[in-house]
């Protein structure tokens, strides 16, 4: 609905679709007539023809705006043309030049004084609307804030959403693959709204996943990694079958592009089922913006019974007796409570939307005019839906409307501010969710907040206008005629780091060979080949300077960064003839006593059969002059695929002894694997290894897959304890008692926390004077996610006798009276795949969808089953109690986006309190969930008492936004702490932090330092390691704060030493 003529008379574009016929589908265009004289109501004339927008290119939706900015409306249009020729969901080329019957429209406004009324004039082609896709949605925003109309387009099928940007000349250029790392796979309608109060819009797009076990298993197809493939052959963005919300996280520098993260599983409404429209509004006047879906559909063509029935008897069955085997998708629409920071409640049956319906287009408004917002849906083969909103009936709140002129209008945003200093942000869009258009008010739910103490309306030409305490509870219409150019921009934070890479002369990016694990174990949970890089940190060619290794993957050699006088880097590649190990943990240490810097490196991956000799570690002797040459007998033969390295001198007996944590046993995930502790026995120069499980540490055979290690004195009795972390397993405390290991886990309160643990970082956190933990985990944004009450679970054994290894993982779903029980991960296809007798204990999806794991798995079949569990997915902080035990807390909710591997402590914002640099993602999910991608480098910022609060994106500089992994601390040539980041298949990328630090230089038998520091001359403390966080070792040169005095170095033999 729009006033197109500007006559002060609203007018109604329809637009049409799926019709054969030209005629029937031709868009109409009702011309408001106003209200004759002697009638009430008004009457209207169709003139599309006289206008020039009878389009009859299967318009689905159309959004009017001023792109060109020249003070009247454009049109631009949505097409939806599936063609029986061109199946919609196989793979091509994408048509990018116009010639698709798929293409959208964008109309200009010519006016005509002439006419007496505006004419418009298909400009798609010149404007550069080319890009094929199956259009569903539709909204007009500004995405990259320079003031002109940009346009999001949600594509249904395998064709791409795209973000056309304004290139202020006429023309558009798609740039969604720059703002998203993906996006819905079968994208319906979408909307965008503040749904945090950050002052930024975020997106919400919609899809098909069903939230219970029988929806799932009766409609989800078969997941297939030749989509992976196909997406990077055919140029394709990522896409996955759930609702999407990606959270704008702002630029991470002044001037840059908005960063996204998609978090719609944590945020808890992935899964409506079949929908169509996302209405995003505050229903309940508190303030934060609500989410209502409109889903269903009469004939579910997805049926992946219906489907088989259909390939049997096609050809047999006539169309109709085959469309009378298509169940339907009748069910109730979905409500979402917003919690305040994008968490959503659903509240579907509180909120009383619970009629089953075929519902699709939808929209809001306050139709009784009370303040709150009613809710009205169309539905299929039915009568709309009209949803009376009783808020203000049952606790009083308030409210605020805002009215604004639809010529200037269309695209401003207007902020409130209220008396605590809360800010809210709407903007003026009246085209969203699916098919529909919004009333031409901006609406606001003010809580108990009686007056607004500023009112700001912003608009895209930098126009700004404000008013001052506004009452609440009423209408406000904004004159723009009034509003003024706009002053200059807020001054914006320094940075707590910036990116230094081009600076230092560094220019490479990490291969790696896609290597496809699930041709050997179809159902994993995620890869294991595409687990590195590791760096490691020293200086290898005796020039007083850090260097830093980084690890090659299987046939790409391992690269060395040498770093130069003047702060640059050379790179080469090293160890060239071992390029067909895939290198992980690695580490700079003498191994041999003869005072130069060797190099251990772990080997491991998927690539090769368990027990292959491609996977037995390496230790290559520095000649002294930065050459390194492989020892060919320092290692005991252990053919393991390993995953990280640690040293420490556990014995006190004046060397580094060396833990190695075994990763994994391809192709028979997950039977435990054996980690190892290595005691260096060197002599005279002789590098020598020998292995001591059995005597010191014998619960280190078969002990798990470890992901992470940790040397470090827990209980402050000055021997070195070992913290593990592992995939299916607790975090395992292992005291040092006088060089022997005792498992403590069970005593510490860590046993109960199963987890997807990847990684363990350690510092003082609290000021206690212990030292604390945290602990990177898979987090909650994924379909795996855990709880104590319904944990993740594997089933591993050779089920079907034919010598290989079958995992099946479970979850807990409900059912479709919402009762949860213990369910299959997978479909019946995949899991017949794995093990073809399931296929008869299975015959049709709908008998799986109704089955329980204990039917999957009979009793019989788990007798000598491997059965591991997971109940904790959050990364986590763990603070030492001082008595050997620990109180395990969940971190930010900003840090549970993603899994967390790289983590680093640092007092990055020089408060005294040390904060925590992470690194993550992960690319090689399972491949439902997909890509696990919604971090963006993260700076939890420390408070000293064991609280942390996440830094926005552009407060910590820290842009890390690919499949990143390992972290690690450089000196540079000026003595400032260079922070890189490592990424799988990614760039290298470097940092500097914007403090100013006091460089210490580290022994290796250094094991502790403690200082004082800040105004009050505190005492602080912090262990040196030698290898910590996620297959990172940092510098041997420590950066205390540039206050710190009294600093004193304790050995690994409890001898201390005092610096000046």
């Amino acid at each position: 609905m729009i006033d197109i003529n500007t006559d002060g008379w609203p007018d109604l574009y329809i637009s049409a679709t799926m019709r054969t016929d030209l005629k029937g589908r031709t868009n109409v265009l009702f011309v408001n007539q106003g209200v004759a004289e002697g009638q009430s109501v008004p009457t209207f004339k169709e003139m599309a023809a006289e206008y020039g927008l009878a389009d009859t290119t299967h318009t689905t939706q159309s959004a009017f705006l001023d792109y060109d900015r020249d003070g009247d409306l454009d049109i631009f249009m949505a097409v939806d043309q599936v063609d029986a020729r061109n199946l919609p969901n196989i793979y091509r080329y994408k048509k990018k030049d116009g010639s698709s019957n798929t293409t959208d429209r964008l109309y200009r406004n010519e006016g005509s004084d002439s006419l007496g009324h505006p004419y418009f004039t298909n400009v798609s082609a010149e404007a550069g609307i080319l890009t094929e896709g199956y259009s569903l949605g539709l909204h007009v925003t500004d995405f990259n804030h320079d003031g002109w109309p940009d346009i999001y387009v949600s594509n249904d099928y395998i064709t791409n959403d795209l973000v056309y940007v304004n290139n202020q000349d006429g023309t558009f250029t798609d740039r969604a693959g720059e703002y998203f790392k993906h996006t819905s796979y079968s994208a319906m309608g979408n909307d965008m709204a503040d749904l945090n109060n950050d002052g930024r819009l975020d997106l919400v797009v919609l899809d098909m996943l069903p939230e219970d076990n029988y929806r799932r298993k009766t409609m989800m197809p078969a997941q297939n990694y030749t989509t992976y493939i196909n997406n990077e052959r055919y140029e394709y963005d990522y896409q996955f079958v759930r609702n999407t919300l990606q959270l704008n996280q702002g630029p991470p520098s002044a001037g840059g592009e908005d960063r996204f993260s998609e978090v719609g599983i944590m945020a808890g409404i992935a899964a409506t089922d079949w929908s169509w429209a996302p209405l995003i509004a505050d229903f309940d006047l508190d303030g934060d913006q609500d989410l209502i879906v409109t889903n269903g559909f009469p004939k579910d063509i997805t049926n992946l019974d219906f489907g088989d029935y259909h390939d049997e008897r096609f050809g047999f069955a006539g169309p109709e007796h085959l469309l009378d085997q298509i169940p339907s998708v009748k069910i109730a629409n979905y409500a979402f409570q917003n919690e305040g920071t994008a968490v959503f409640t659903e509240v579907t049956k509180d909120w009383g939307i619970t009629e089953p319906s075929f519902s699709n287009g939808g929209a809001y408004g306050d139709l009784d005019n009370d303040g709150d917002l009613d809710y009205i849906v169309n539905n299929i083969n039915d009568a709309a839906h009209v949803y009376r909103n009783q808020t203000l009936e049952q606790a009083p709140a308030n409210w605020l409307k805002v009215k604004l002129p639809q010529e200037d209008g269309i695209g401003g945003q207007v902020i409130l501010t209220l008396s605590d200093g809360s800010q809210q942000m709407r903007e003026y869009n009246p085209h969203r969710g699916y098919l529909s258009s919004m009333s031409a008010t901006v609406h606001f739910g003010l809580g108990a907040n009686t007056t607004i103490e500023k009112l700001e309306m912003k608009l895209w030409d930098g126009r700004e206008l404000e008013k001052t305490g506004v009452a609440a509870n009423q209408v406000v219409e904004i004159e723009v005629r009034s509003a003024k150019p706009g002053g200059q921009e807020r001054s914006r934070q320094t940075p707590l780091m910036r990116e230094v890479t081009d600076r230092l002369g560094i220019e490479w990016e990490h291969q790696e060979r896609d290597f496809i694990d699930y041709n050997f174990q179809r159902l994993l949970p995620h890869k294991l080949s595409q687990l590195g890089p590791g760096m490691a940190v020293g200086d290898v060619d005796g020039n007083g300077l850090d260097d830093l290794f980084l690890g090659g993957s299987y046939s790409i050699p391992a690269q060395l960064f040498a770093q130069q006088p003047d702060g640059t880097f050379v790179s080469s590649p090293v160890l060239e003839d071992h390029a067909y190990f895939e290198d992980m943990g690695a580490l700079f240490f003498d191994a041999d006593g003869d005072a130069d810097l060797d190099l251990y490196v772990v080997s491991g991956g998927f690539e090769y059969p368990a027990g292959d000799s491609s996977y037995q570690d390496r230790l290559y002797l520095n000649d002294g002059q930065g050459n390194l040459v492989r020892a060919a007998s320092a290692l005991p033969e252990l053919f393991t695929s390993g995953g990280c390295v640690r040293a420490a001198d556990y014995d006190q007996d004046g060397d580094l002894d060396l833990f190695v944590g075994g990763r994994v046993r391809p192709h028979q995930y997950p039977k435990p694997v054996s980690s190892y502790l290595l005691r260096n026995d060197s002599e005279e120069g002789q590098a020598q290894f020998t292995l001591v499980n059995e005597e010191l540490a014998p619960m280190l055979n078969d002990l798990g897959m470890v992901c992470d290690a940790l040397f470090t004195d827990v209980d402050q009795d000055g021997w070195v304890d070992l913290l593990l972390a592992g995939e299916y397993r607790a975090i395992t405390f292992l005291k040092n008692e006088r060089g022997t290991y005792v498992d403590q886990t069970e005593a510490s309160g860590l046993s109960s926390y199963l987890g997807q643990w990847n990684s363990l970082a350690a510092g003082d956190f609290d000021g206690d004077g212990d030292t604390d933990y945290v602990a990177g985990n898979l987090g909650k944004n994924t379909l795996q996610s855990a709880s104590a009450d319904r944990p993740l679970r594997l089933y591993a054994k050779d089920f079907d006798g034919n010598a290989g290894f079958d995992v099946f993982p479970s979850l807990y779903l409900p059912n479709q009276q919402g009762i949860y029980s213990e369910v299959p991960f997978h479909n019946r296809r995949e899991l017949e795949s794995q093990v073809t007798k399931l296929k008869g204990r299975f015959p049709r999806h709908h008998d799986l969808g109704v089955s329980t794991m204990n039917e999957v798995i009979l009793a019989e079949e788990r007798d000598d089953a491997l059965i591991l569990e997971v109940n904790h997915t959050e990364s986590s902080y763990l603070e030492n109690l001082g008595d050997g035990t620990f109180a395990m807390t969940p971190l930010p909710w900003a840090a549970q986006k993603a899994p967390l591997f790289g983590l680093m402590p640092m007092d990055v914002n020089a408060d005294g309190h040390l904060d925590i640099i992470a690194a993550g993602n992960d690319y090689g999910g399972e491949l439902l969930t997909g890509r696990m991608d919604a971090l963006n480098g993260l700076v939890l910022l420390g408070d000293g008492q064991g609280g942390f609060t996440a830094s926005s994106l552009q407060g910590s500089g820290f842009d890390l936004s690919g499949d990143a992994k390992s972290l690690a601390c450089l000196a540079s040539a000026s003595g400032q702490p260079l922070i890189f980041a490592a990424e799988n298949r990614g760039p290298l990328k470097t940092f500097i932090s914007a403090g100013k630090y006091k460089a210490v230089a580290l022994s290796a038998q250094d094991r502790l330092v403690e200082w004082n520091s800040g105004d009050d001359a505190s005492t602080h403390r912090m262990e040196l390691y030698h290898g910590s966080g996620y297959l990172g070792q940092s510098s041997r040169t420590l950066f205390l704060p540039a206050d710190a005095s009294s600093v004193q170095l304790t050995s690994y033999q409890g001898e201390t030493k005092g610096l000046e």
